[in-house]
């Protein structure tokens, strides 16, 4: 269904079959799909009145909300191009984004940042969607008629989502209406939501884990989603509870920073049953663990990227759960995976390790004005090059490693991160959160930082962990440099800001002395 429906026909679908049903619940009011259907009608009225029509880039900009959801949906109504920008942009930060993305009017909604409004707002036109929406539910609903799935098409644009880049400016990953929603539709049928499930939804919208893996993968299947602004780990046990949600979708530190709470413990997650993991490496210990304590047997691995919508591997309900904790699952019904030999230069065999490399009918329509990235995105015989390292095993499930990038070469020797960190915490539930990477060393080329966070800060476990590491790796993997932290920086996705971080340990390693 999902692939003869577009976002605006699917919504219409359910505000039609299933119109009573509670689709979202926001500051504790419920809406209806029928009501999503009649608000977001209004919002396309508002947005046609100031100007807005088929193709032109529009940002939103605001933490998850109803407003955000009725507003998205009110753009693909009228066959805009929702740009979606993250709201903890700065001043400068956004200033960019706007001129970047030929972004001449804005959706604000509620922000964390402090944004200078005078400085950045000044040539364009602010349409405030906390402000019309209270004005929209007080109004009353005029039929305009329209009947906007007709002029939608699935292969119109859906949103522009931002990832990183080398540059300052991020690049636009443009998806359309058939990527973000048949991979939605793909996920929500292999975790076998229904609408009698409820999702805690606190990532963020801007982002595919929000919008594809989130609002859109319920959608589906007409699941009620309860909208969190942003994570807040207190927050969050507190509404998993009150809703008893029984599915919650997050990256690993998200369950990590849960685990930490002192009412973790004692809460009950009777009722959780589901949701996905990605976005970041999960140890074995970690996944073992942090299921067991939530009894959260279907939390499904899942592996991808913006660019393709964003998930390609998801594992299914039959897998076990050993087979969950070292794996990120199979590729989706559609999507086919291959893992390249760099060096060797041809397709490897099960078990050979080279780089993820992926077709998938969800895949972006391109990256917005930047070509040249974008054709150095794909193979010359069509396949999209993940840029991350990973092997398949005869079953055809899928190991992550890590991203090229990440790889550290000391000495001319290949070092993955994700194998020392591993490695790291085999030692002990000591430690609570490790990562490591690669370093400037002037004989060596690189060398090994391991950013190491411990549950006890009033033992010493350099000494031992050295020991340790030294019985259980090869000796150019050990880490030469030890830094002990509180805290991880961390994105707005919920994942560790690994480039801060490696600004942080390059910078503590040039203070050191050899």
């Amino acid at each position: 269904m999902a692939f003869e429906m577009n976002i605006v026909k699917y919504l219409h679908y359910n505000a039609k079959e299933f119109g009573d049903c509670i689709a979202y619940v926001y500051n504790e009011i419920e809406y209806s799909w029928k009501e999503i259907d009649i608000l977001s009608n209004k919002a396309a009225i508002i947005l046609e009145k100031n100007g807005i029509q088929k193709l032109k880039h529009v940002g939103i900009y605001g933490m998850n909300s109803i407003e955000w959801i009725v507003f998205y949906y009110g753009l693909l109504k009228v066959g805009a191009v929702p740009v979606l920008i993250n709201y903890e942009y700065k001043t400068k930060e956004l200033e960019r984004i706007l001129d970047a993305f030929d972004i001449k009017i804005l959706l604000k909604g509620e922000l964390k940042s402090d944004v200078g409004e005078n400085s950045v707002f000044d040539l364009r036109k602010i349409i405030d969607i906390i402000q019309c929406f209270s004005w929209m539910k007080r109004e009353k609903y005029e039929e305009n008629n329209i009947e906007y799935e007709k002029y939608i098409f699935p292969d119109d644009t859906a949103c522009i989502i931002f990832t990183s880049g080398t540059t300052s400016i991020p690049k636009g990953v443009v998806l359309s209406h058939r990527s973000i929603l048949g991979n939605g539709c793909a996920m929500a049928d292999q975790i076998g939501w229904t609408r009698k499930d409820c999702l805690l939804l606190a990532m963020p919208m801007y982002h595919c884990s929000g919008l594809t893996a989130g609002i859109l993968m319920a959608m589906c299947h007409q699941t009620k989603t309860v909208i969190m602004n942003y994570f807040t780990p207190a927050l969050v046990l507190k509404n998993l509870q009150k809703y008893r949600c029984t599915a919650f979708s997050a990256v690993p530190s998200m369950l990590l920073i849960l685990e930490q709470l002192s009412e973790f413990e004692n809460a009950d997650f009777s009722f959780l049953e589901s949701g996905t993991v990605a976005g970041s490496t999960f140890s074995e210990v970690d996944y073992n663990r942090i299921v067991k304590k939530l009894k959260m047997f279907r939390l499904q691995p899942c592996y991808g990227q913006t660019e393709t919508a964003p998930i390609v591997t998801m594992a299914t309900l039959e897998d076990s759960l050993e087979k969950k904790s070292k794996t990120v699952g199979k590729a989706l019904p559609g999507v086919k995976i291959r893992i390249w030999g760099l060096e060797e230069d041809r397709e490897l065999e099960s078990g050979g390790i080279g780089e993820i490399q992926v077709q998938t009918p969800y895949v972006m329509k391109g990256y917005y004005c930047n070509k040249i990235a974008e054709i150095k995105k794909w193979t010359k015989d069509g396949w999209l090059k993940t840029e991350d390292i990973g092997y398949l095993d005869s079953d055809q499930y899928l190991y992550f490693i890590g991203r090229i990038k990440d790889i550290i070469i000391r000495g001319g020797e290949n070092i993955t991160p994700f194998e020392v960190e591993q490695a790291i915490l085999d030692f002990g539930n000591c430690i609570e959160e490790v990562k490591v990477v690669g370093v400037p060393d002037r004989i060596l080329g690189e060398n090994v930082a391991a950013i190491i966070k411990v549950k006890n800060k009033d033992y010493d476990i350099l000494k031992p962990l050295k020991i340790y590491l030294n019985n259980h790796l090869t000796r150019f993997k050990i880490p030469r440099y030890y830094i002990f932290v509180e805290k991880f920086p961390m994105t707005g996705t919920g994942k560790i800001d690994l480039a801060q971080l490696k600004t942080f340990a390059k910078d503590y390693v040039s203070n050191q002395k050899d």
